[in-house]
């Protein structure tokens, strides 16, 4: 794994005078305008680069925080950046666990460097302690830092910020594609000489000495003026910002993945850490939440870090739902002292009338997610969404049993954790959408447990207008001692295990697998229960002899449901469809409808 910054602090920068972060990842900063946010990009980009806005040197008298040069101190006015970092796992003997790396800076200029080990140490009695060390002379510590490279992409991304990212793809591909890209510069120089022959002649039979046209050795100013055409010719440069901004991210991306191929085995990786400010600018809503999901997906890999400045929870929301990202919100209190923040559950009310939008944002994410896992399904296989990893395991069995020809056909999909009713829902909701735009690709369906639920997600799906021509939404069907069951007023829920044939459960409660039942009431359907208050009858003794009295007084615990799942997926197919009998009228469906021919 790549350098991380874990924690950043920053003293006497700009309108910061002290403020420190721990940092992650995937690092969102929040806060009011003229809190300081973009201060801390700058102040990396300082450490990193030398300089503060791209293309503006360090100047120390206006970098200075104004509040701490109008005190009185004996002090020399410095400015301080000091980075906690985490480095690989191969570095660690030899320089410590994390490396603290200070830089500062006076009014003379860069000041002093500072890289110093930090060691975790476990006593004798298990209590654990930290050692600074310096760095040995052996170390190649530096060479690792140096491989770190900060980018800094600010708020206002004109036309000359594009055009001089434009000009760093020349960098790379030179590096990279070395030998084939000077191939195709020599051809395209020889091009131009020969269709300008003329001139180049003239010239020289005027001036007595001869000349020739040659492409000048750096193609980057060439590069700079590189054009992107959508499928309507039409020039990026004639675009929207939106639709510029949108490359920027792509581009950055490119240069990532391209430079890190140019590591030579043995030599430190390279690490790329994005200081990204405000990157909803120019974006409506649904293409800020796209581009928020989209820098998920870019860390670790390409990028290694990425702090984000923004105002929009179409990227500060990511830090709801997801450990890997955090949040800090950012302000000044009265006399200037810059405090982080990192509540989440404050941050809608701190940031404003945006907390209106957070829970639309929500479920706008949630579509976008979805369509866009839908839509490269579809071209190859059919689709069945189940509602967990038993349940896959479960449905691929009984295709192979029951319609083993169509196998090779059909994706089978859940999620890991969190999946459910709703999830195949949804699913099949945004397959539907994708569908009515490609016709070509293969239908799909879902099967959902026999309950309140299922029940409810049938019906919601069934008001779509045409939806049934592209996705349908099968019910669980249930085993016949359910039915039996049923019958008798006894209401066992209608999920896979419970269809499950007696003599399993039986091996599971042999074995202490199952859960007691604690309220066997809850299963008694209110007919059943005046009945058995009339007669005077308890439970046990209405259900002697039942063949489903096992499924009444116990309960599959969740632990349990993917390995008894694996049981019968490890069975032969003929002892293994005895097991799944309840499944076969609806793989026969399940096949008319998704292979229609």
């Amino acid at each position: 794994m790549p350098v991380r910054i874990t924690r950043i602090e920053i003293t006497n920068f700009r309108s910061i005078q002290k403020v420190v972060i721990d940092s992650s990842r995937l690092q969102i900063i929040v806060g009011n305008n003229d809190a300081g946010k973009s201060n801390i990009l700058r102040a990396l980009n300082l450490f990193f680069n030398d300089e503060t806005n791209p293309g503006e040197q360090f100047n120390f008298n206006t970098d200075y925080n104004i509040y701490a040069a109008s005190k009185d101190s004996k002090k020399a006015r410095e400015i301080k950046i000091k980075l906690l970092l985490e480095i690989p796992r191969t570095y660690h003997a030899t320089n410590g666990d994390l490396i603290e790396w200070t830089r500062s800076w006076r009014s003379s200029g860069f000041f002093d460097e500072k890289i110093i080990g930090i060691k975790s140490i476990v006593g004798a009695r298990g209590g654990r302690s930290t050692q600074r060390n310096d760095i040995p002379k052996r170390s190649n510590i530096k060479a690792l830092l140096q491989n770190v490279r900060y980018v800094y992409i600010p708020a206002i991304k004109d036309k000359e910020y594009i055009s001089k990212l434009r000009s760093e793809i020349y960098f790379v591909v030179n590096d990279v594609f070395n030998e084939n890209f000077s191939d195709s510069s020599k051809a395209f120089e020889k091009s131009i000489a020969e269709n300008l022959d003329g001139l180049t002649q003239e010239i020289s039979d005027s001036l007595g000495f001869s000349s020739a046209l040659s492409l000048p050795r750096d193609l980057s100013s060439l590069f700079g003026n590189l054009d992107f055409l959508n499928e309507m010719r039409i020039s990026l440069n004639e675009r929207g910002d939106g639709i510029k901004a949108r490359h920027i991210p792509l581009i950055l991306k490119y240069i990532a993945e391209k430079t890190k191929t140019l590591q030579a085995q043995g030599n430190p990786p390279y690490t790329f850490i994005w200081g990204y400010e405000e990157p909803e600018n120019n974006l409506e809503l649904t293409s800020a939440i796209k581009l928020a999901l989209q820098f998920k997906n870019f860390v670790p890999e390409p990028v290694s870090q990425l702090l984000i400045t923004t105002h929009s929870p179409a990227f500060y929301n990511l830090s709801k739902h997801d450990d890997d990202v955090k949040c800090v919100y950012i302000e000044k209190d009265n006399s200037d002292i810059t405090s982080c923040e990192s509540d989440y559950s404050q941050l809608d009310d701190k940031m404003g009338v945006m907390e209106l939008l957070s829970p639309y944002i929500e479920e706008v994410k949630s579509r976008i997610e979805n369509f866009e896992a839908v839509s490269e399904l579809g071209d190859d296989k059919a689709v069945i969404y189940v509602e967990g990893s038993s349940d896959k395991i479960i449905i691929e069995k009984a295709i192979n049993i029951f319609i083993p020809d169509r196998a090779g056909f059909i994706d089978v999909i859940t999620k890991d954790f969190g999946a459910g009713t709703n999830y195949v829902c949804d699913m099949l909701k945004a397959y539907f959408h994708m569908h009515k735009h490609h016709p070509e690709k293969y239908k799909c369906a879902g099967i959902v447990d026999r309950d309140a639920d299922g029940d409810k997600a049938r019906a919601e799906l069934s008001k779509i207008q045409d939806v049934g021509k592209s996705v349908k939404c099968f019910p669980l069907p249930l085993a016949q001692d359910i039915i039996d069951a049923k019958k008798d007023g006894y209401l066992i829920p209608g999920v896979l295990e419970c269809n499950y044939p007696s003599h399993l459960w039986e091996n599971e409660l042999a074995n202490e697998k199952l859960e007691k039942r604690e309220l066997i009431a809850d299963v008694l359907s209110p007919i059943k229960n005046n009945e058995l208050l009339q007669l005077a009858r308890t439970v046990s003794d209405d259900l002697e002899g039942r063949p489903y009295r096992i499924k009444i007084e116990n309960y599959v615990p969740k632990s349990r449901k993917v390995p008894l799942a694996n049981i019968i997926s490890h069975m032969s197919n003929d002892e293994a469809r005895g097991c799944l009998l309840f499944l076969e009228r609806t793989m026969t469906d399940l096949e008319k409808f998704l292979f229609p021919e």
